[in-house]
């Protein structure tokens, strides 16, 4: 989920918030359900999950919540294949 909402149109309005908002629903049940654990936190994929959604919540506390994300995040992101890897 998350990378398929980071990969649409942000022109495309409402096709994005539909994935953003499954994606972010995700990321709220990845974390109420994983956060913490210590049977996964040293799990590649764990890491890097968590890394990514640092990433995320840092731009958004520091730009604002509806804010365009910036190029430079969503590359990091997309380009960062390790978790996927891992799982």
């Amino acid at each position: 989920m998350l990378c398929e909402s980071l990969q649409e149109d942000p022109e495309d309005v409402a096709k994005f918030r539909r994935t953003a908002d499954s994606a972010k629903e995700s990321i709220r049940d990845y974390l109420s359900n994983w956060r913490g654990q210590e049977k996964v936190a040293h799990e590649e994929s764990y890491i890097e999950l968590e890394k990514a959604i640092r990433s995320l919540a840092s731009f958004y506390s520091k730009a604002g919540p509806s804010a365009p994300l910036a190029e430079e995040i969503k590359n990091e992101i997309l380009n960062d294949n390790t978790a996927e890897e891992f799982l």
